[in-house]
């Protein structure tokens, strides 16, 4: 009682009592008025007992079950296995169980103006079941994948606009099949492609193809009969392996036999052309039959490219209107020139600087004569000299210095020896 003491002395203390409604307590008793003795009775039970009332005991275990109910104490929280507020960021947003004991929270954003993109990812605190609200447009958003930079987001609403599919059109409304199919364009039970009951209108509304030989087309590994010319088929079920095809107008193409090598198909203008060889396609191409030397007379001919003729004799022929290769070196600088036949039969360059050679190169063979002429100009102001060629007497003739020579070559034994001949010098305008 010593500390029951101590806190009644207190209450002596505060002041004297002041009437018969007070109590005085102190270590020899108590003294109370009826009031106070009435309030006391109250917690008697039926026995006369003071059982309302809580025993030492009692209080200690009532205050032991404050202390351990503290929640603002982290200890006691996580001892019960409790979440505390602090636990979350400051973030609005849904709290998710990842683990016994363990919570996240991932963020939500409901009052935007526009739609969510890439950069809404973790590190804004969204992740996998994020909401996004657009208020603006009246749609939500639900994140599916929230790694950083890469965000992806889909809308869980459409908005309604001008072909959009909404309840009243839904094509695949079970409940509402006939206006799903009237929404088709037009497609209604009395017309519709694939009623099964209704074969043979399904067939006309298909713009004309009906039941028919060839027509009702499912298949073209179906079809039994050719396609003719005129539905963009051939007419024909097989070909000639290798043939030529020949139109036939609308009837069915027809394919030539396989041409032997050295065959030709010859045309005649008017019927179909035919394959030819031999002395036969020489004849219709009016080359007659050609043996080892061709002994007929060869039509006149106009050639339209370039002739060689590998040193082969042609004999008994006029020339008319006839004239060499003319090779235009033009100033040597200093260069030596080299008459190739090959290049032409007539030669020009004009001599500038430097001593110059002149040689020949590519004359016909030993058994046979060829025939140059040179145009030569300045040959006189430097040195020349004619590498292997002979003159008429043995002396090179003395070329002009400032104007036009004209010489003359000629060989037998393929150039070897080539023989060179004045046809003028100096020559110019009298």
């Amino acid at each position: 009682m010593a500390n029951e003491s101590k806190k009644l002395s207190a209450l002596t203390a505060m002041g004297a009592i002041a009437d018969t409604d007070e109590v005085y307590v102190n270590d020899a008793g108590v003294s109370a008025s009826s009031t106070f003795l009435n309030l006391m009775n109250s917690f008697r039970d039926a026995n006369g007992s003071l059982s309302g009332l809580m025993s030492v005991a009692q209080n200690d275990k009532l205050a032991g079950i404050e202390t351990l109910a503290d929640v603002t104490d982290a200890t006691n929280v996580a001892a019960a296995t409790a979440v505390m507020d602090a636990d979350f960021s400051a973030a609005d947003g849904t709290m998710i169980k990842t683990g016994a004991g363990a919570y996240s929270l991932i963020k939500n954003s409901l009052n935007e103006s526009t739609s969510p993109g890439v950069s809404d990812d973790s590190s804004g605190g969204y992740g996998v079941g994020s909401t996004w609200i657009d208020t603006t447009l009246d749609l939500s958003y639900v994140c599916l994948d929230a790694s950083v930079g890469a965000a992806v987001w889909k809308t869980t609403t459409a908005a309604t606009g001008t072909g959009d599919l909404i309840a009243a059109n839904n094509l695949s409304d079970v409940s509402n099949a006939a206006t799903s199919l009237a929404n088709l364009g037009g497609l209604v039970s009395s017309n519709n492609l694939s009623d099964v009951a209704n074969a043979a209108t399904s067939l006309a509304n298909l713009s004309g193809v009906s039941a028919g030989a060839n027509s009702n087309i499912t298949s073209l590994s179906g079809l039994t009969t050719p396609l003719t010319v005129a539905q963009g088929g051939t007419g024909a079920a097989t070909f000639t392996d290798g043939g030529v095809l020949l139109g036939s107008a609308a009837g069915p193409l027809t394919a030539l036999g396989v041409m032997a090598d050295g065959d030709f198909l010859v045309g005649d203008g008017t019927t179909d052309p035919v394959l030819e060889s031999g002395a036969t396609v020489r004849t219709s191409l009016g080359l007659g039959t050609f043996a080892t030397e061709n002994t007929n007379a060869v039509p006149a001919q106009t050639l339209a490219g370039q002739i060689t003729g590998a040193d082969q004799t042609v004999s008994a022929i006029n020339l008319k209107d006839a004239a060499y290769i003319h090779d235009a070196l033009g100033d040597t600088s200093g260069a030596d020139m080299v008459f190739n036949f090959n290049n032409g039969n007539v030669l020009s360059g004009t001599v500038s600087t430097d001593a110059v050679a002149i040689s020949v190169s590519n004359m016909v063979a030993s058994d046979e004569a060829q025939f140059g002429v040179l145009f030569l100009t300045n040959g006189g102001s430097q040195t020349v000299t004619f590498t292997g060629g002979d003159f008429v007497g043995g002396t090179a003739p003395a070329l002009t210095t400032s104007g036009l020579d004209v010489l003359g070559v000629t060989s037998i034994d393929g150039g070897t020896t080539p023989l060179w001949f004045v046809l003028g010098l100096d020559v110019k305008s009298p």
